[in-house]
């Protein structure tokens, strides 16, 4: 299964692409009213000409700020809807999973996989569309700058290309640092619901000590690997800050030569350092999106491996009549994913109405056998028939129906 199915974003999508467009351009009102006020109403005094140009700004913004709330419930919505439907989707199919392929894969493992749903619900509910739209406006920022301030353009260009280096940089170093981190915490949850799980026999043999020491060492390496991830986030956050004042400074440094040499006017410096921020800001954007798109990589592989476990081979299967209780195994064997064989060779035959007990050390398949005879897991080799029917040929859950089981836990 594909995770961005599960997204709702499609029908908003259109909506997300018309809001940036505008508010990318409502953007332009303050530079501009900068520009004319300094050049044209400060030196005329036109009062008129200010008050009108305030009205516009005011304007813009008010109309910016409903885009703004729109886009944001827009993105909530979606996440809500993204969050529930995968989460659905997510369960339903671990519980329509074969338990053979289910149980290869560790308990801590299966949940780590469902909490990732949750770093996915904001990736998908529209933010990481909403930075990507505004990259290409940094190339109209940098036009009018261009048309404003000339040779002052090649100040935030040069910035950007240095900004966009930077990310690629730290983003690789991040990524190999959460895979680390990942992996850490996977044997770190596992180890604890296995010790959970296992508590009584843990006590009955005297090992919390042991087992105390053992996860010690787990969260030693786990926090040693936060540790080097966490430092990775913190450069990534510290460069886009960095780079954001550099490009304000450098633009008023040498714009200012520029307006000493007359080759730049006052407004067209203001205009020009505020174009020159606002251009630096979908690539910050676009920086803590790729910091964020790292965990998301993580994240939405180990969603994937969640889709990935096999299901029941129930698709189609007709339904098992009602039975009257007759059991046969011919030839039956089967081994465990470790290739150690629980049953070679097994026959056996139970008439209706018989009762029969099952005796045996731990381990030597008493609970596998009543698996199999439900249909829960299949042979290796060999023939499970009820009331002479091959239970393979039908639908699972219309066996475990019929069949009534008591786990040695339940």
């Amino acid at each position: 299964m594909n995770i961005g199915t599960l997204s709702h974003l499609q029908t908003g999508r259109f909506a997300l692409l018309v809001a940036a467009l505008v508010i990318n351009l409502l953007s332009l009102a303050l530079p501009i009213t900068l520009l004319q006020v300094y050049d044209r109403v400060l030196p005329h005094n036109s009062i008129p000409t200010l008050t009108l140009l305030i009205l516009g700004v005011m304007a813009a913004l008010m109309i910016e700020a409903i885009l703004r709330l729109g886009r944001a419930y827009i993105s909530s919505l979606s996440a809500a809807k993204f969050e529930h439907r995968s989460s659905q989707a997510a369960v339903g199919h671990l519980l329509s999973a074969s338990l053979t392929d289910y149980d290869k894969t560790a308990p801590g493992l299966h949940l780590q996989r469902l909490n990732s749903l949750n770093m996915l619900r904001d990736f998908y509910s529209g933010q990481a569309i909403g930075a990507v739209i505004d990259l290409p406006f940094i190339v109209l920022f940098l036009g009018l700058i261009a048309v404003i301030g000339g040779v002052l353009v090649a100040v935030p260009l040069g910035i950007l290309i240095a900004f966009f280096i930077t990310a690629l940089v730290l983003g690789r170093q991040l990524r190999k640092a959460l895979d680390q981190r990942s992996q850490s915490d996977e044997r770190r949850y596992n180890f604890i619901i296995e010790t959970l799980t296992g508590v009584h026999t843990i006590k009955s043999m005297a090992m919390e000590n042991l087992m105390i020491r053992r996860h010690e060492q787990l969260q030693v390496q786990c926090a040693e690997d936060d540790l080097v991830a966490a430092r990775s986030a913190h450069a990534a956050v510290n460069a886009s800050a960095t780079f954001s004042m550099l490009t304000m400074v450098l633009v008023a440094a040498v714009g200012s030569v520029l307006v000493i040499d007359a080759d730049l006017t006052v407004g067209g410096l203001a205009a020009c350092t505020m174009l020159a921020g606002r251009s630096i800001q979908p690539l910050q954007r676009a920086m803590s999106l790729w910091t964020q798109f790292q965990n998301i990589r993580v994240a939405r592989q180990r969603c994937q491996e969640l889709f990935e476990i096999e299901p029941e081979d129930d698709d189609g299967s007709p339904e098992m009549p009602l039975l009257d209780g007759k059991i046969e195994l011919l030839n039956v064997s089967f081994a465990h994913g470790d290739g150690k064989k629980v049953f070679d060779g097994l026959d056996l035959v139970i008439e209706p109405g018989e009762s029969v007990a099952i005796t045996g050390d731990n381990g030597t398949g008493k609970t596998t056998l009543l698996w199999m005879l439900m249909g829960a897991l299949r042979p290796d080799q060999g023939e499970i028939l009820l009331d002479g029917r091959e239970i393979g040929n039908y639908s699972s859950e219309s066996i475990r129906r019929q069949i009534a089981y008591l786990p040695q836990h339940g």
